[in-house]
């Protein structure tokens, strides 16, 4: 857990409590060191391109049946699967990806709103992956379960990961893949007329997602 203090300007894992600090130092080896929240912004990529593709069998496999490297005991996080609702939402956005040079491993990014507290400074989760995106390896958040790597901001940038894979494997009729059906961040809430708000169940939006080329009806269309 972050030891806060207002205007700490320390790097993030000076500022966590010592045994805390020990275990974020060794999910950092997985990336030579790096720490994602030190790295500048520039050796980040943007492109979804560069995203590894994990899969929703990726996804169940490191939150319920993966165990922890530093803990050994079983995640069993069956409450992160739901967490797609978050990033169907819209409250995941700012994702992007940093590979170091000659490292097999990738790590993901992204920023996460709290969906009752618009005007909170975003949450910023991590997920250290298997360039090919077979292997969730480690992760970590801002919040306060966030050391414990299945917080449900960690399995919103999974499911937003997903997505995006989805989208990579599925071109619309067109050839174009339709990144443009994956959920938006969301920088604030205004009013707006009924017929404009989707009021689609989450689950109803990730079929959508997961099927970009359907018909299915669009409430802005």
């Amino acid at each position: 857990m972050e030891k806060k203090r207002k205007g700490d300007k320390r790097p993030y894992a000076e500022r966590l409590l010592p045994k805390s600090k020990i275990r974020y130092e060794k999910k950092l080896l997985l990336i030579d060191g790096n720490d994602p929240y030190e790295l500048p912004t520039n050796v980040w990529s943007v492109n979804p391109d560069d995203l590894p593709e994990i899969t929703y069998i990726t996804i169940v496999n490191y939150f319920v049946l993966g165990k922890s490297r530093y803990t050994s005991e079983e995640f069993r996080a069956y409450k992160s699967l739901e967490s797609y609702k978050t990033f169907v939402a819209g409250w995941v956005r700012d994702i992007r990806c940093y590979q170091p040079q000659g490292c097999p491993n990738v790590v993901v990014s992204a920023k996460v709103l709290h969906s009752q507290r618009l005007n909170e400074a975003p949450l910023t989760p991590w997920v250290i992956v298997t360039a090919d995106g077979s292997n969730i390896l480690s992760a970590h958040c801002t919040c306060k379960a966030g050391i414990g790597e299945t917080c449900s901001h960690v399995g919103a940038l999974t499911f937003a990961c997903d997505a995006f894979t989805t989208t990579k494997e599925k071109a619309t009729c067109t050839g174009v893949k339709a990144y443009w059906k994956v959920p938006q961040g969301i920088r604030g809430v205004k009013p707006a007329p009924a017929y404009k708000i989707d009021f689609s169940s989450a689950r109803a939006k990730k079929d959508r997602l997961n099927n970009p080329g359907s018909d299915v009806s669009d409430p802005e269309g």
